[in-house]
């Protein structure tokens, strides 16, 4: 049921200069632990943000920063349509 997760460079001449990345496609009750597990092979994470509702609740995407472009770029080359976070129910 789930979809292949979507990366892309956030919007916005900053948001590239800081290697910022976009995250899309994530399932609901995914934490920050384990997008961090995922995403921290390709390098050092400075900035994780999953966006929130009102409830506290995840709209299926988060904000991801690294400190360097080649390692925004292997993240985004490795994840983008290619991998699926499973949700483990529990």
């Amino acid at each position: 049921a789930s979809s292949p997760l979507q990366v892309k460079y956030a919007d916005g001449e900053l948001e590239r200069l800081e290697h910022k990345l976009f995250i899309g496609m994530l399932p609901k009750n995914v934490s920050e632990v384990e997008v961090s597990a995922l995403f921290s092979k390709y390098g050092t994470i400075k900035d994780l943000q999953i966006l929130r509702g009102s409830q506290q609740t995840s709209k299926g995407c988060a904000f991801l920063k690294y400190e360097t472009k080649e390692q925004a770029l292997a993240a985004l080359e490795a994840i983008n349509g290619k991998h699926k976070m499973e949700v483990r129910v529990y």
